[in-house]
């Protein structure tokens, strides 16, 4: 008899409580032929996943003196932990993992399960993509950015460029999801992107234009997802009060037992509460809150989870348990996720001045411009060939190596290469190397004659010398003209 208002029969003597009260709790156990005991039980807070709370929102409950309480999150932890694959993933599929590294994101670098799923990570295993692509991009990406990984470049796929690619002017990947569209705004204004630009104007519009009246994004789950997406971009017009119809709707749909009707939604609505200006240790029905709930779904493996035994696999304990972790951290994903800046590489955008010095001397320059390159540019770089045979001067520019961008877009101020083609060498280019050194042979006509040329060239090329007051430059140059016939 617990208070002389509560009997109940225990199996072999045990039987566990739920205490919601810091008063004093009177306990009289007895049985036939034993001598009845009573036992007295003060609660305290002492735990460190304990707390005891004095107030009340409005949302039902005295709030009076309340005792409260968290996971376990080391519990939580160790379980994941010991349900590692050996090649640092978890559960049956990369979306398991995923979440998994989100939350483990939340513990000390020494970690091991943290180590090993960020190496796993690393090796940029294949995404599986289901009817959500845009979803499962996004989601990659915040398993990314959570450890502290480039979602751009810290692997070998640029996840912002695919997610960026699939915006079709008005909105994310599936027209007929919007959950996508979510998830890529929280991922992109992680990533550099600016709620002044066009395209994250246009998907937090179309956000905006699928909330329901009664302020939800169809369930609990995806409206504190919705609420952490949209926290970024309060500047918005529309934002704040789509903010304050969601948080409305969450207040509204707490159950008796302070949580959200299971753990996946409870832990999404705890990350949501906590990225207001509230906390979700506040929101109380029945003395109990959402922090209530998830501490009575907590397993004593450190599982923590809705389903029956029955109807509760690996899978889903991984996952529940991944959900949890940071919502028994108060940490909500905008918290968790490490913000990276476009990326921004340097191009090389090359232009070549030919120019002649006073010696007659050919001198080719190159000068280098940076421009602003999405990523996944490879930097381009000019080098300088020259061919000793013919003392020609050639500038090339080696090809971008463009990741993920079928079609590149080339500067329009490099200058195509000259690419020279079928010219043999001859003891020629040594005779007009001499013509535009300035050092003039003593008969200039007996240069040209020398030449391996036709008569007819050789003619033109002696009234040259005659009408330029023989000047070897001017037969030079054209003899440079006659020999470019070649080139392509």
């Amino acid at each position: 008899i617990i208070n002389n208002t509560f009997e109940t029969e225990t199996d072999g003597g045990k039987l566990s409580l739920f205490i919601t009260s810091t008063d004093t709790i009177y306990i009289k156990a007895s049985k036939t032929n034993f001598v009845t005991t009573v036992l007295l039980i003060n609660p305290t807070s002492t735990a460190s996943n304990t707390t005891t709370q004095n107030n009340n929102n409005g949302t039902g409950g005295s709030g009076s003196g309340q005792t409260h309480n968290k996971i376990d999150v080391n519990k939580a932890v160790e379980f994941l932990s010991s349900n590692k694959n050996t090649n640092g993933s978890f559960g049956s599929s990369d979306l398991y993992t995923d979440w998994v590294a989100i939350a483990l994101s939340t513990q000390n670098n020494d970690n091991v399960a943290k180590l090993k799923i960020k190496e796993y990570l690393l090796s940029n295993p294949d995404l599986v993509i289901g009817l959500n692509e845009v979803g499962s991009l996004a989601r990659r990406s915040m398993a990314l950015m959570s450890l502290g990984i480039s979602p751009y470049d810290g692997t070998k796929t640029n996840y912002i460029q695919k997610i960026v690619d699939s915006f079709d002017g008005n909105q994310f990947g599936d027209n007929n999801l919007y959950n996508d569209d979510i998830f890529a705004l929280l991922t992109l204004l992680k990533s550099g992107y600016q709620t002044t630009e066009p395209m994250i104007i246009k998907d937090i519009k179309y956000i905006l234009s699928k909330q329901n009246p009664n302020g939800s994004w169809d369930g609990v789950d995806l409206t504190a997802a919705a609420i952490q997406a949209l926290g970024q971009a309060k500047n918005v017009e529309g934002v704040d009060e789509a903010l304050t119809k969601s948080l409305e709707y969450l207040q509204t749909s707490l159950n008796n037992e302070g949580g959200f009707g299971n753990v996946e939604s409870t832990a999404w609505a705890i990350q949501a509460i906590d990225s207001s200006t509230d906390s979700a240790s506040n929101w109380l029905k029945n003395n109990l809150n959402p922090h209530d709930y998830l501490y009575k779904k907590q397993s004593a493996s450190g599982s923590v989870t809705t389903l029956p035994k029955e109807e509760n696999n690996l899978d889903s304990k991984i996952w529940s348990t991944a959900y949890s972790i940071p919502a028994g951290l108060d940490k909500n994903w905008n918290e968790i996720l490490t913000s990276f800046s476009k990326p921004l590489s340097p191009a090389t955008t090359t232009t070549t001045n030919t120019e002649q010095n006073t010696g007659g001397t050919t001198n080719t320059t190159t000068s280098t411009a940076n421009a602003n390159i999405p990523t996944g540019t490879t930097p381009t770089t000019a080098s300088t060939i020259q061919n000793k045979e013919t003392a020609i001067s050639i500038s090339t520019l080696n090809s971008p190596v463009v990741k993920e961008n079928p079609n590149p877009q080339i500067p329009k101020n490099v200058v195509t290469p000259i690419i020279v083609r079928n010219i043999k060498p001859t003891t020629s280019s040594q005779t007009i190397q001499k013509l535009t050194s300035g050092q003039s042979p003593i008969n200039k006509n007996d240069v040209i004659d020398s030449l391996p040329l036709d008569t007819p060239t050789k003619r033109t090329a002696k009234k040259v010398l005659a009408i330029s007051g023989g000047s070897a430059l001017l037969v030079a140059g054209y003899l440079g003209l006659r020999l470019l016939r070649n080139v392509v």
